[in-house]
Parts: structure tokens; sequence; C-alpha cells
């Protein structure tokens, strides 16, 4: 049975889905670039390459043009993928691409698919604060933290919905 997670950014993993990294078999990250800030693509590859999970982590570098095919031949074959919810957590669009490229290969490929969040059936993992806090302080050393001050304070828990 494989298991992989599909993220947008470098740091997405972390925030939205640290309970579940020790087991799964893959992370995919969709877009090294950020249009905002030109030198992040560089820098999150040093993150990449110190990262504590590196060896389960494939960095596809695509663009919205090409993602879809490199989605489509990197999730064939697995059983269950995890990935950002419809909404895009905060509504960030990258995410929600991501998300409606995987819902339309989930109906190709039959695998299940979970999602972050909030909603009355669902699946609640314990966050892992120790690991959550390891790799941030490696995307914070390079200044490659995306996440809000907000969430510094963030959930216990990391909740997932199964989606139909």
């Amino acid at each position: 049975m494989k298991t992989a997670l599909v993220v947008a950014h470098p740091d997405d993993e972390i925030v939205w889905f640290s309970s579940i990294l020790d087991k799964i078999d893959i992370i995919y990250i969709c877009y090294l670039d950020a249009l905002q800030h030109k030198t992040y693509k560089a820098k999150r590859l040093l993150v990449l390459n110190e990262h504590p999970l590196k060896e389960k982590i494939i960095a596809l570098d695509a663009n919205n043009e090409t993602v879809e095919a490199e989605l489509r031949k990197a999730l064939k074959g697995y059983s269950t993928v995890y990935t950002h919810n419809p909404w895009g957590e905060y509504g960030h669009e990258q995410h929600i691409l991501v998300h409606n490229i995987v819902k339309k290969l989930q109906k190709k490929y039959r695998f299940t698919m979970w999602v972050s969040d909030y909603s009355p059936e669902k699946l609640i993992l314990s966050a892992d604060r120790e690991k959550r806090a390891k790799i941030k302080k490696l995307y914070k050393h390079y200044r490659v933290w995306t996440a809000s001050i907000f969430m510094d304070a963030w959930l216990n828990d990391d909740v997932f919905c199964r989606m139909p």
C-alpha cells in the first residue's frame, strides 16, 4: 500500500501535514519558485538538501502549466494520497490548483484521498511538534518560511477529511 503527500510548496509539508510525515512513502513538492520572492527557489533547494526527510522528497519544480502532467506521472500506483483541501487552507491559489489536480487524478487512479480539514467527519492526528520545530527552524534559517506569524502558535493536531 503506497502513500503519497502532494503539497504545493516547500514548508507546506510541515505546516499542514507534520503528523503523517513518518507514515507516508513519498512527498511531492510541486513548486519551488515563489512569484513574490525570486530568491526562494535557490534557498528552498538548500533547505531540501538538509531536510531530515530528504530521501522521501521529490521536488517536481513545476509551474501552473506543467504541474498536472507531472502529477499524472507521479501518482500512478498510489493507494492513498494526502493533499491540500478544496479551499486551499486559507485561499492560496496554488494550493487549490494542486487539490483540483489530485482530485481529478483520484478519479483516474482510484486512490483514497485525504485533505487537511476541519469538518465533522474527520481524522485527527497529533502533530509532531518536535519534527515541526526542527524543520521550521531550517526553513527560517534560509529565510524561506512562508507561514504567517499566527502559525507560530499553531494547532496541536493535524485534521484530515477523506474525499469522496
